[in-house]
This record gives C-alpha cells, sequence and structure tokens, in this order.
C-alpha cells in the first residue's frame, strides 16, 4: 500500500542569504565612498603650504661643524717635574716667551749643580795638563837648539882645520883633524835624532791637547743640556695664541713628554663641517660656503674633503676668507652651506618633509579654494638644504603641503577647517 510522502519545507533563511550578503556589500561600499568624499579633516594652523615658483635655484648643502686652527701646538714636558705654579687657564690669549707653568725637579738641579762643579775642575786640570805638554815640547825643542849650536861650532872648528891643512900649515895634526870630523858627524847625528824628536813630541802634545778640548767640550755640552732641561722646568709659549686646552694642575707629578696644553692661533683658523655622506657626492674643492657663527656670517671655500666617514659624515674642511669676526675661536660651534651649483629658470618649491632629490613621491595640491587637498604624483630634480626642484607633476603656482603629512595616513583628500 503506498504511503503518502510528506513535502520538505526549505529553511527561508538558506533561500535569501546570498541576498543578505549582496545587501550587506553594498552598504559597505556606500559607506566607503562616502567617507572617501567626506575626507579627513585637519586644522589649517598645523599645515605648512607653500606654491610651485620659477625662477633660479641654488643648490645648496648644509652642514654643521666647529672653528679649529690651522696650526695647533701640543706643549709637552721636556723635562720630568712636579708642577709648582700654573701661570695661565684655557682661553687665556699668550704672547711669545711668557710662562705657562713652572716645574720643579730637585734631582735635575742637583745634577746641573754638580755638571758645573766637573766643569770647573776638568778645566783646571786641563790647563795644568796643556802647561805641562808644553813645558815638555819647549824641553825638547831647548835640546834641539843645543844640538844644532854643538853641531855648528864642531863644523868650524872642522873646516878652519881643513883650510889650515890644505895650506900647509903644521899646527893642526892629522889627529885632531879627523877628531874634529868625527865630532862634526856625532853632533849632526844628535841633531837629527833631536829635530825627529822634537817633530814626534808636537804631534803628541797636538792630539793631547785635542783629547784635553774634545773632554771639556763633551762636559760642556753635557752642562749645555742640563741647563736647557731645567730651563725648560719654565714652560713657555711657542708663539702668540689662545690656550686651547691645559691638562695639569698644580701640584701633579708630570713625566718626560706628558701633555701640558694644545695652543691654537687665534687668526689661523679654518672651518670643519660634517656633511653627510648621501650629499657629499657633488661637493668639491673651490665651491663657495658660507659659515655662520650665529653672529656674524663668513665667506669661504672647500679647501679639502677627507677621504674616510666618520658616523655616516664625511668632514669637509673650509678656508675662510676676509677677516675674522672678534668672537671667533677655536672650538667655536658653526653651521655651514656649501653653494653646489645653480640651475637657472625652473620650477621649485620649499622642500618637504623627507624629500629626497631625483625621486617620485605624492603630495597633497591644494584646490582652488584652498579648502581641500589630493594627493597627486610629483617628481623631484636637484634638491637643495631648504628647496627642491619641481620636474614633473607641478605648474607655477601650485599651493602643495610641506610639512609631515605622516600622521594622515593614505586618505586621498583631505579638508582643511
Amino acid at each position: 500500500m503506498d504511503k503518502l510522502r510528506e513535502k520538505t519545507k526549505k529553511n527561508p533563511i538558506k533561500k535569501y542569504w546570498f541576498l543578505f550578503v549582496a545587501l550587506i556589500s553594498l552598504i559597505i561600499l556606500f559607506m566607503s565612498a562616502s567617507w572617501h568624499t567626506a575626507g579627513f579633516v585637519v586644522g589649517r594652523d598645523t599645515v605648512v603650504f607653500d606654491a610651485v615658483k620659477r625662477g633660479d635655484l641654488d643648490i645648496l648643502v648644509r652642514a654643521s661643524g666647529e672653528l679649529t686652527s690651522k696650526n695647533i701646538r701640543w706643549i709637552s714636558a721636556n723635562s720630568p717635574g712636579r708642577v709648582e705654579s700654573l701661570h695661565i687657564q684655557a682661553g687665556d690669549e699668550v704672547k711669545q716667551g711668557d710662562i705657562l707653568a713652572v716645574l720643579n725637579n730637585p734631582l735635575l738641579q742637583q745634577q746641573l749643580e754638580e755638571a758645573q762643579l766637573q766643569l770647573e775642575i776638568e778645566e783646571t786640570e786641563a790647563k795644568a795638563e796643556i802647561i805641562d805638554l808644553d813645558s815638555q815640547l819647549e824641553e825638547q825643542r831647548s835640546l834641539l837648539q843645543e844640538s844644532e849650536l854643538n853641531y855648528e861650532a864642531t863644523y868650524m872648528t872642522f873646516e878652519a882645520q881643513k883650510q889650515l891643512i890644505q895650506q900647509g900649515n903644521a899646527t893642526v895634526s892629522q889627529i885632531e883633524f879627523k877628531r874634529s870630523e868625527l865630532e862634526v858627524r856625532r853632533f849632526e847625528l844628535r841633531k837629527l835624532l833631536q829635530e825627529k824628536r822634537v817633530a814626534r813630541m808636537e804631534k803628541n802634545v797636538e792630539s793631547q791637547k785635542d783629547a784635553i778640548l774634545t773632554r771639556l767640550d763633551i762636559m760642556k755640552k753635557t752642562l749645555k743640556s742640563l741647563e736647557q732641561r731645567v730651563e725648560n722646568l719654565r714652560v713657555k709659549a711657542a708663539f702668540d695664541s689662545v690656550v686651547q686646552d691645559l691638562f695639569i694642575e698644580a701640584g701633579q707629578e708630570l713625566a718626560l713628554g706628558a701633555n701640558i696644553a694644545t695652543l691654537a692661533k687665534k687668526d689661523d683658523l679654518i672651518a670643519e663641517l660634517r656633511v653627510p655622506e648621501i650629499q657629499i657626492q657633488k661637493v668639491t674643492v673651490g665651491q663657495k660656503v658660507e659659515i655662520d657663527t650665529r653672529t656674524s656670517r663668513l665667506p669661504g671655500k672647500v679647501s679639502r674633503i677627507h677621504p674616510g666617514v666618520t658616523n655616516g659624515t664625511i668632514q669637509v674642511d673650509v678656508e675662510l676668507l676676509g677677516a675674522l669676526p672678534r668672537e671667533a675661536r677655536a672650538d667655536m660651534s658653526i653651521d655651514g652651506v656649501i653653494n653646489i651649483a645653480n640651475i637657472s629658470d625652473t620650477l621649485f618649491i620649499k622642500r618637504p618633509v623627507y624629500a629626497q632629490g631625483s625621486s617620485s613621491t605624492r603630495l597633497y595640491k591644494l584646490d582652488s579654494s584652498g579648502g581641500e587637498a589630493e594627493l597627486v604624483m610629483v617628481q623631484f630634480g636637484e634638491a637643495s638644504a631648504d628647496t627642491i626642484q619641481i620636474t614633473k607633476g607641478l605648474v607655477l603656482g601650485d599651493r602643495v603641503v610641506v610639512s609631515d603629512t605622516s600622521s594622515w595616513g593614505d586618505h586621498g583628500l583631505i579638508r582643511f577647517n
């Protein structure tokens, strides 16, 4: 027997769930479009605007640094000692020869006094030795003179006897004549030997005198060195300068070579700028620079670019041109602006926050009413310290937001109240 099948009823929620989802999606899209159209509202007084301008653009690199001396002299202890007194402080101006500090070294002073006494003794003994040598030489010369006289006397006798014999005079015997001849030879030989003895003694005396004088000269040089070391206990300025740093205090014991102070010529300054390494590519020697001491502005030019990188910066030395202001001194903090290029007849604006040269970014451009701004793509060219070149995306007179907009998110439209 057939049974009637009961008809199953479909769930109405399942039947219309597709319609429900579609309706919710349309509502979300409508709310999103309404929110976008309404725009993100910000206070006008919190925003910085700038208008696109046309003209000549100086490409500048800004950097901080300090003034420093081209000629810095480190003053060190040329003699060890204890600091007895200080005559200067850091920042003082000094003249060449001014006393900076006085050291005390009793041992060195004692060595000087002993050397002076020893030199006096040596000079006295040297005089006595030289007198004795001269006496010995004179004695030998006297013996030589005596030998010469004896030779001459015997030779005269010999010649007289020789003439008498030749004349046939019998008053002179042959024995006496031969004896006179032998005497002449004997005194001649003695004279020759004495001449050699005197010559050797003259050389010997000269050598001994040289040795004595050399010994005295060494002692004098030693004494002079000690005198200089004692004089060095009075530390003096090497030239007219400013005391840049002072490293000692009264009562301090200083070893040989210990640093005492640094001196810098006041009117011999250069500027050292620390340029970020990403901005150094177009900096070259000879470019114009303006140095700001926060009181005065000084012209200058790049004289040297250091090869190394320190903490992301590269040191650039600047030669200062013209007279220095009265406040200028070593270690003074400064700002510098390097003029690396000039672009004529170009579009530019005040440099927006985080903007980099030769890059693209989105900026908020104001509408004609100035009440709203929308994002537009902008192409930058060369970047300066405070301005940046516009190559695409804006025209003359366009006004854009140049302050920080990172807190605005990705809103495409901004309203100002």
